[in-house]
């Protein structure tokens, strides 16, 4: 699964479709708050969260402080997966499969 993180001032989906196109090579097009490939209208739904304390901020002597929610979302693309070419961001992604 494609990962990352929201920039700043950055809404949601740009940063879904960011992390998307960055790590597997699938640029989705957004026009007027919805997004494309192959020129049909992809859906990204969530499907689970949790939020996380990092085990980095945790000591004896000082409650946590950072903590941040984990969202997985769901892309649906409209075309055969056969005929979609990724191109994985070798440094962040070493296999890729793909689920129904």
């Amino acid at each position: 699964m494609p990962g990352g993180h929201v920039e700043p001032g950055e809404p949601l989906e740009v940063g879904i479709a960011r992390e998307v196109e960055e790590e597997c090579g699938i640029k989705l097009k957004r026009i007027d708050n919805e997004y494309y490939f192959a020129h049909e209208k992809v859906e990204i739904k969530p499907f689970y969260s949790f939020e996380s304390n990092m085990s980095w901020a945790i000591s004896a002597e000082k409650a946590p402080t950072n903590a941040h929610l984990i969202v997985y979302f769901s892309i649906k693309l409209p075309i055969n997966k056969q005929k979609i070419r990724l191109k994985l961001q070798e440094t962040e992604v070493s296999l890729a499969a793909w689920v129904s």
